[in-house]
């Protein structure tokens, strides 16, 4: 079974995640209170964030990964269970 790019997209946020929740939340968080759309650099991929949606992209170009949007609640949700979604799969 071929994962969906919304699985490969959240296995992206996992690694970098799975490193500093905090720094991650943090980063985003305060992009979130900002008036323009901001992008944020990780390791493995970018992240927009757009204040007035309230919504975060993920952006990871290596294996054809489209862009991935989540709301910016769902996003901290995603955030965090990063390290128990990598210890469970």
């Amino acid at each position: 079974m071929t994962a969906s790019n919304r699985d490969i997209a959240i296995s992206y946020l996992d690694m970098e995640a799975a490193e500093s929740v905090a720094w991650v939340k943090q980063r985003v968080q305060k992009a979130l209170k900002t008036k323009n759309n901001a992008e944020l650099p990780f390791n493995t991929f970018t992240l927009e964030v757009d204040p007035k949606k309230q919504t975060v992209t993920l952006h990871q170009d290596l294996f054809d990964c489209q862009s991935e949007t989540f709301s910016a609640e769902e996003f901290f949700d995603l955030v965090s269970t990063s390290r128990s979604r990598g210890r469970t799969e």
